[in-house]
């Protein structure tokens, strides 16, 4: 009998052991849900997908032997440089598309970015605007062109002109400069993926004669109907008798601060719309920006509607008064 309580007691004790000093710590080894990953910023942000891509990814507690995914993608030479730092590869031909980001463990503990990846097909890239579309041949002029499917190492021409200091801010977004002394007249606009692919902006940009009357822009270019507003108009060759019009409408007290740059003010109570703006010399030559200036609503629109809602309110408060005086006749 001794010797059978021995061995329960013994059984007993070995129990108690594995369970508690063999057991998972969950101090020492959180699940899933308690985990302190963080994922913050992928650079950059967009690339081609004709080549493999390298990013860089931003957190808190990479360690180990991660997996990162684009997508449904796996990435590929995964590394933790740093406990905040991890570098990938997403492999060439990943279908074009904006992906989700994320960063598993070994212990299956996950971070993600929303829509922070996007992948490009540099075939398929398009020019949809430049802004401005027009500039003086005797300065150099800073342009934005707008599209899509840009990559870094782009190129950008004006004609057969190399645009100069081009830079992709992102897959729609290339900024640049026009060079001065191009041959005045009007040229298309193309862009060039490093990785092949290119698109045109037929007839984009128009290099103006500095030797002639031009305007090139107006600042601000809109206003409201029921108030004056102060405008400066840049160009070329003003003279001290400008004249300048909106539309039809004639612009008051007009001044010629430089023979580059004029000042004036458009006038309340022109109709709500878009104008070209003409400026004409002593001579009666002109120029005109084309769809230069727009006359928007009036500026109180938004401010009566706010006055008819306190006005809705206030009737509501009257009408709350009006039961109160109901209520004090039952009550008589």
């Amino acid at each position: 009998m001794k010797r059978w309580l021995l061995i329960l007691s013994v059984a007993a004790l070995a129990g108690y052991l594995v369970l508690s000093g063999c057991g998972r710590d969950f101090n020492r080894f959180p699940s899933g849900s308690a985990s302190s990953l963080t994922l913050t910023k992928v650079e950059p942000t967009a690339g081609s997908n004709d080549a493999d891509i390298a990013i860089v990814l931003s957190g808190t507690n990479f360690s180990g032997t991660p997996r990162v995914l684009v997508g449904a993608v796996e990435c590929t030479s995964v590394a933790v440089v740093t406990s905040s730092l991890l570098s990938a590869v997403i492999p060439a031909g990943t279908a074009a598309g904006l992906y989700d980001i994320t960063v598993i463990t070994e212990k299956l503990d996950q971070a993600s970015l929303a829509d922070a990846f996007t992948v490009i097909n540099p075939n398929n890239l398009t020019v949809t605007a430049i802004d401005p579309n027009q500039g003086l041949d005797n300065v150099p002029v800073a342009v934005t062109i707008t599209g899509t499917n840009f990559v870094a190492g782009a190129t950008v021409s004006i004609g057969a002109t190399s645009v100069e200091s081009v830079s992709v801010v992102s897959g729609t977004t290339i900024t640049g400069t026009v060079p001065l002394g191009i041959t005045p007249g009007t040229y298309d606009v193309e862009v060039t993926n490093s990785g092949g692919g290119t698109a045109k902006l037929i007839a984009g940009y128009t290099v103006l004669n500095s030797k002639e009357l031009q305007i090139t822009s107006i600042d601000p270019n809109h206003g409201p109907t029921d108030l004056d507003t102060a405008v400066t108009i840049y160009g070329a060759n003003f003279d001290d008798s400008m004249t300048v019009i909106v539309g039809p409408n004639l612009l008051e007290d007009v001044t010629t601060v430089a023979s580059d740059i004029l000042t004036a003010t458009v006038p309340a109570g022109i109709t709500p719309g878009v104008y070209s703006v003409r400026v004409i010399n002593a001579d009666d030559e002109y120029a005109e920006l084309s769809e230069g200036y727009t006359v928007d609503s009036a500026s109180d629109d938004d401010d009566d509607d706010d006055d008819d809602d306190d006005n809705d309110t206030s009737d509501d408060d009257n009408d709350t008064g009006t039961d109160d005086d109901d209520d004090n006749d039952t009550a008589k």
